[in-house]
């Protein structure tokens, strides 16, 4: 009888509890939908009135709302609250979370690292990977928990659900493995390209050895076939004016006016001959390598150009303004061509009613600077410029002026072989620079020199 009595209040105290438990739930969700801005709780008997301050309904409303799952837990693990993402997450409803134990909804294989991070968070914040476990469904998220304290004695934990992270972690794993799998396929595949390029190369090696070889000895000799059949046309030229001048001296006064004119024609292809004959001479001279560079102030090479040009230039009246040139590293007799071609030319070319004036002119300038087609090592660079008032060009011809043979006038206005400028080019190439032209017609022509300044070996 005892016993059925004791069972009885057992069952009377059950229903009590589960009704308290249902209010206590409807307080929680009139506390999470704001319908309750406070609370009176009974300490020692007297009641302490807590205020939900109206700023609180706001962080209630956006925890309820938030994507990631929240719960908070009193100081033995035991769940008071879990938001609607948590019961997303578990698939579940609250009355089944709250007065939980969270450490019932852990997998068993990190409940160990589940109360370590756990009791670290009771001083400050903890968080890392673990697999949650409700009934057999396995979830892997990622937890961080932080103190309540002493607000409220707990700790706030948010859930992270990992799952499509792994999943993705598994997919991107495997293609990990098929990359590196295709990875060694491609990398043998290419040794064996590469073997077989490399029989190849060796193949056609002493041939291309040959070739080079070859071609080297060909350039010597055209070389030497320029500068020979130059010295040897000279002979036979030479013989030919000099018949011609000893008939025009014997025979004159029995010339017709037909016959004299046939006879300046004659003079006149043979002089150009001759300039022809010494131009190709000039420019094969150009092209001999073996010439030694040397320390020369510029200013000396333009005086012993005015010195060489000094019946031109007092005849037509030039005038020639320098700037305060370098001194630089360079081959001195090419340097002198260069200088009396450019000069000659200035005068050569100017307009028949105003005086040539030719201004040349220095400056250290960097490569950032230089605006050409050619690719330019990056670095500083002596500018050397001649500037005139000449007749000019047209710009189209800016390259073509400096190909060999090439003339933009004819030959009775402005005599000359067409070879001059392509010497010029050639000089500045064999100092590793470049050469630019630029003119206006009836303006002036400038031609710009870009010498590489190069550094000391030990700087």
């Amino acid at each position: 009888m005892e016993a059925i009595n004791r069972e009885n209040e057992l069952l009377e105290q059950i229903e009590s509890l589960k009704e308290e438990i249902e209010d206590y739930k409807e307080l929680i969700e009139s506390i999470k939908n704001g319908g309750i801005d406070a609370i009176a709780i009974k300490k020692n008997g007297v009641p302490n009135i807590l205020a939900l301050e109206s700023n609180d309904f706001v962080y209630r409303v956006l925890i309820e709302n938030f994507a990631e799952s929240a719960l908070n837990v009193n100081e033995s693990g035991l769940i008071i609250y879990a938001n609607a993402a948590f019961e997303t997450l578990l698939g579940t409803h609250n009355s089944s979370i709250i007065g939980a134990k969270i450490e019932s909804l852990i997998d068993e294989d990190s409940v160990e690292y589940f109360k370590t991070l756990f009791q670290e968070s009771f001083s400050g914040i903890s968080k890392g990977e673990l697999q949650l476990n409700y009934k057999g469904k396995k979830i892997p998220v990622y937890m961080s928990f932080s103190s309540l304290y002493p607000r409220f004695k707990g700790i706030g934990i948010i859930i992270t659900d990992l799952t499509q992270k792994k999943e993705q972690d598994i997919l991107l794993n495997d293609a990990k493995q098929e990359l590196a799998f295709r990875k060694v396929e491609k990398a043998q595949a290419e040794i064996e390209h590469l073997r077989n390029a490399k029989t190849l190369l060796e193949e056609h090696s002493h041939s291309i050895e040959e070739k080079n070889q070859a071609l080297i000895n060909a350039n010597v000799e055209l070389t030497s076939f320029t500068y020979i059949a130059s010295h040897d046309l000279k002979e036979p030229l030479r013989k030919i004016r000099l018949f011609i001048n000893r008939i025009h001296e014997r025979n004159q006064e029995l010339f017709t006016p037909e016959t004299k004119e046939d006879f300046s024609r004659i003079s006149s292809a043979a002089d150009r001959m001759q300039a022809l004959i010494d131009a190709l001479l000039n420019y094969s001279q150009v092209n001999n390598t073996q010439f030694k560079m040397e320390s020369i102030d510029l200013n000396s090479i333009v005086d012993e150009v005015r010195n060489n040009l000094q019946e031109i230039i007092a005849d037509k009246l030039a005038v020639i303004n320098v700037g305060d040139l370098p001194t630089l590293n360079i081959i001195p007799i090419q340097f002198t061509q260069l200088f009396t071609n450019l000069i000659s030319n200035a005068i050569k070319y100017s307009r028949s009613d105003v005086s040539p004036v030719i201004s040349i002119d220095a400056k250290i300038i960097s490569s950032r600077d230089i605006f050409t087609e050619v690719s330019l090592p990056e670095g500083s660079y002596w500018q050397i410029s001649f500037k005139d008032n000449g007749i000019g060009f047209e710009q189209k011809y800016e390259h073509k002026i400096f190909e060999l043979f090439q003339r933009l006038h004819d030959k009775e206005d402005y005599p000359g072989t067409g070879i001059g400028l392509a010497i010029c080019n050639k000089v500045v190439q064999n100092h590793k620079g470049i050469m630019t032209a630029s003119g206006d017609t009836n303006t002036g022509a400038t031609f710009n020199i870009y010498l590489p300044i190069l550094k000391p070996a030990n700087a």
